[in-house]
Parts: structure tokens; sequence; C-alpha cells
């Protein structure tokens, strides 16, 4: 069926040879040199800058807003006299007033203040671990462009080494590494 392999235009060591390169590039050299070009690149304190920016952003932008308690003493209340409401609160003193069930509405805003404060120190502590998925995510699915580019010794660029940047920022947006539960 098969025929022996004589009638190549090249020798069976050569061909051997050809897919042993191959193969280290794709496995060894690839890896390693992309590896180092995102270490060189700046990738880690890049992409840990920049998802901590938009944490924060998000953090910020979806903050209630700011708790606003009415006010329950004499000049809140009779100072819509005008100059005799408040000289009434002087003469007889300005208590502070306290709606029944204020103070469990305060200490419930300030148990959601918390929750949300340790959710975005939790969201920033994992910040390199989502950056490190990402590298090792472009690296798993652009092993065969870095394979050509390290076989190459970097003669041959393919496009996926060119917009490196881009490659590993959607990586980072991929489900594996965005981090949603």
């Amino acid at each position: 069926m098969f025929g022996d392999g004589n009638n190549l235009p090249v020798g069976g060591s050569i061909l051997l040879a050809a897919v042993a390169y191959a193969a280290i590039s794709a496995f060894v050299t690839g890896p390693l040199v992309a590896e180092r070009t995102i270490e060189r690149g700046g990738w880690q304190a890049q992409c840990r800058a920049d998802l901590k920016d938009h944490l924060l952003a998000e953090e910020s932008a979806s903050a209630p807003a700011p708790d606003i308690f009415p006010r329950f003493d004499c000049d809140s209340l009779l100072g819509l006299f005008g100059a005799e409401g408040r000289q009434i609160c002087r003469r007889y003193g300005n208590p502070n007033f306290r709606l029944p069930g204020m103070d469990q509405v305060e200490a419930r805003q300030k148990q959601m203040r918390e929750i949300r404060r340790r959710r975005l120190d939790v969201a920033i502590s994992n910040v390199a671990s989502r950056c490190d998925c990402a590298a090792a995510l472009t690296l798993e699915t652009r092993r065969i462009p870095f394979a050509i580019y390290a076989g190459s010794a970097r003669l041959i660029t393919p496009a996926p080494v060119k917009n490196l940047s881009n490659e590993l920022k959607a990586s980072l947006r991929s489900p594996l590494c965005a981090g949603k539960e």
C-alpha cells in the first residue's frame, strides 16, 4: 500500500530531523520564547494596573448614593421659621431626635459597605492569577505561531505574535480567565 519512501525528494533522516525540529519548536522553544516575549513586554505590570483600575472604576460606578439621613433636631425643624425659630432653639437647647429603627438602617448600610469593600479586596487579590491565566492561555492557544516564530529564529513573525498585546487581552476576557463565577 504505502511506498517504501525511496522515491521522496528528501531522505528519511532529513524528514525525521525536520519533524523533530518542528516538535522541539512547538513544545520547547516556542513556549520558552513566548514566555520571555510576554515577560519582556511588561504584561504582568500592565495587566495588574489595568485590572485594578477597571475594578475600582466598576466599584465607583456601581456604588450606591451616599447615605443621607434626615436630621430631626430643633434647628432643622424650627429653623424653617427663620430667626425666631432658631432663637427658640438657642434658648431651650437643640436636642437630637432619632426615628425608631434608624439605628438598624445605619447598621445594615454599614454592613453592606463592608461586604462591598471585602468583595473588592478579594477581586484585587485575584488580579495576578487572572493575568497569569491570560498568559498561559495565550501560550497554549497560540502554540503553533510561537513555534514558527522560535523555529525560524524570529525571522518569521506570525500575526498573533505581532499582536501579542491584543491576544493577551482577548485571553484575559475569555471565560476561562474572566474570573466570573
